[in-house]
């Protein structure tokens, strides 16, 4: 196959292009999260041992699920004080969706970390 010198930069830019947008899907496809699910994995307190718990001060995993039930109505509350009531109830609810899911994946770093030094 024979490509001319003057069809090499425009055949590396269309190639980027398409690398950069096949990028762009994996990446999304890959690392996309759930934010419900994701809150409903943190207020249940699936991905902790029952020994990392108590360690933690918690009776035992139902324990942990009312406190962060309590944390998810108190987040809820204040992501509700956040916002003015003249928005549409669709973009309301989405808002605190992500103002919730934002205020669980903040607290939930210290708990995770403190799980992988229990870990090891």
């Amino acid at each position: 196959m024979n490509i001319s010198k003057a069809n090499n930069p425009t055949i590396l830019v269309i190639f980027a292009f398409l690398m950069l947008i096949l990028g762009l899907f994996i990446g999304k496809t890959i690392w996309s999260t759930n934010m419900e699910d994701r809150i409903s994995n943190i207020v249940s307190c699936a991905g902790y041992d029952e020994d990392f718990l108590q360690e933690m001060d918690f009776s035992d995993r139902d324990d942990c699920q009312n406190l962060n039930i309590s944390l998810h109505k108190q987040y809820i509350d204040d992501c509700l004080s956040n916002i003015s009531n003249e928005i549409d109830e669709k973009y309301k609810s989405n808002f605190v969706q992500r103002c919730v899911y934002h205020k669980f994946e903040i607290d939930s770093v210290f708990l995770s970390a403190e799980y992988t030094k229990f870990i090891k």
